[in-house]
């Protein structure tokens, strides 16, 4: 009953991936209509192409009201809306709220046209970094996300589901159901059930994942990465040997006959202390800026993303300004992560914080590790260059508690094929900077009936299309 949907989803997919990353071109702009190669069989998309919103919407309007049950009148007027609000960026939040409406209406007409589950997830999205713009579970749920299943399982249902607001304590009381040693990824696949069945639903193990390039050979400085367990470390200068059930990773201090020695940091100092980061690092935090240009949210309680942010030492910080800190200080007052307890940091919740440059922050606290040598065999695990490699690995092999083992461990290889749902790279690329909320809405534009954006480290632009994962192309200057 699934096979044949199931390879829809993937001809789409794949389809559109060596299509377009044979030669997609320049269309990677955040001006909105520039780049469009649509050819419009309708005169409002046609006025909607060339700026004209309000004649669009009068006519598609028209059009709506003739006939109720018009699913791409409805699609139109979304797109109008969209384009609308990047043409007049101070209203922008509005017309995505009216884009919404008019895609909602949209799919609930024709719930098996999987062009109109694509629009909605894009908006959807987009709210969700904002509490004023966030779309609550009961609306959600007004969708019709089990024929959308049933018809067009992919990305763009499994970024409406990743999209779906944490119900008030759930984070908390999977805390205390799974105990304090849980991961973030388990905690969120007991938190989020809806979003773990869609990636059963999705076949990631037919995309064209790669093996990982030849293998470092391990020297001081270095990073080795433990991804499943369990492996004996033994202990050294009178510290007691230990297990390591993985993943897990640690610094090459030296190598010495077929082993490493290293500085354990899952041994805690006695005293907890307390650390600043990035709002995106405490997971369901939502925030926006208020008119003073200041952070209005608050920063959610329980897991600590590790692959979003640095902690930061509150003593270093400078405060610039009522909604700023001072930025030359933000860089020296990183807290050394090699000497940090792995899983030992957690999000303390309140009031989102000060800005560093354009993110809110948050407060939390942690361990420093004290400090103890262990050696454990090379042929437990795998070398890497830096520590924010190890902790992406360490942080993809985890998301298997969400999106299935196998892929946790194609992921942590570091592979990522052409194919991937966007929130699945959204996840990984933690560089990205460009992909939440008014900056993700601004980055879209449309291109045979289909929506597409960008987001980008600074370095490499990531192409979208209907939520799927379709090119990478080098910055200008990279």
């Amino acid at each position: 009953m699934t096979g044949p949907r199931v390879l829809t989803f993937l001809g789409v997919g794949l389809s559109l991936v060596f299509a377009l990353a044979c030669g997609s071109g320049g269309d990677g702009v955040a001006l909105p209509l520039k780049g469009e190669e649509v050819k419009p069989a309708d005169p409002a998309e046609l006025l909607r192409q060339q700026g004209d919103f309000l004649r669009a919407e009068d006519m598609i309007n028209a059009r709506i009201e003739a006939n109720p049950q018009d699913a791409e009148a409805y699609k139109i007027l979304g797109d109008i809306k969209v384009s609308r609000g990047q043409a007049f960026r101070k209203k922008w939040d509005k017309n995505l709220g009216k884009a919404v409406e008019a895609y909602t209406k949209a799919v609930v007409i024709e719930p098996s046209n999987c062009t109109y589950w694509g629009r909605v997830a894009f908006v959807v999205s987009a709210a969700a970094e904002s509490p004023e713009t966030q779309l609550s579970g009961e609306a959600l749920d007004q969708l019709p996300l089990e024929q959308g299943w049933f018809d067009c399982p992919g990305a763009a249902l499994l970024a409406i589901e990743e999209a779906r607001p944490l119900a008030e304590g759930a984070m908390a009381q999977a805390q205390r159901s799974l105990g304090a040693d849980a991961t973030r990824y388990q905690l969120e696949a007991l938190t989020h059930p809806k979003l773990v069945e869609g990636y059963k639903k999705v076949p990631l193990a037919q995309l064209p994942w790669k093996e990982p390039a030849e293998e470092l050979e391990p020297k001081p400085g270095l990073y080795f990465v433990v991804l499943e367990g369990p492996v004996k470390a033994k202990g050294m200068d009178n510290a007691q040997p230990r297990t390591v059930d993985g993943p897990e990773w640690m610094k090459i201090a030296r190598v010495d006959a077929g082993e490493i020695v290293f500085t354990d940091t899952k041994t805690r100092a006695k005293a907890r202390e307390q650390g600043v980061v990035t709002a995106d690092a405490c997971p369901g935090t939502s925030w926006s800026i208020g008119s003073d240009g200041g952070p209005l949210g608050y920063c959610a309680a329980g897991p600590f993303n590790p692959s979003r942010s640095a902690i930061y030492d509150p003593g270093r910080l400078k405060i610039a300004s009522g909604t700023h800190y001072h930025q030359p200080s933000i860089v020296k007052s990183v807290v050394d992560g090699d000497m940090v307890v792995q899983g030992s940091v957690s999000c303390l919740g309140g009031p989102v914080g000060r800005l560093f440059v354009e993110k809110a922050t948050c407060s939390v606290q942690y361990y420093r590790a004290a400090s103890q040598q262990r050696r454990i065999s090379t042929a437990a695990g795998t070398v890497v260059p830096t520590r924010e490699e190890a902790v992406r690995q360490v942080d993809a092999f985890g998301m298997g508690a969400v999106y299935g083992v196998e892929t946790g461990r194609n992921l942590a290889k570091g592979s990522r094929p052409l194919g991937l749902p966007w929130t699945l790279v959204d996840q990984l690329e933690t560089d990205m900077f460009s992909c939440t909320g008014r900056r993700l809405f601004q980055r879209a534009w449309f291109k045979d009936d289909g929506i597409e954006f960008y987001c980008t480290d600074g370095r490499n632009n990531y192409k979208f299309r209907d939520m799927v994962y379709v090119g990478l192309e080098k910055t200008q200057g990279s």
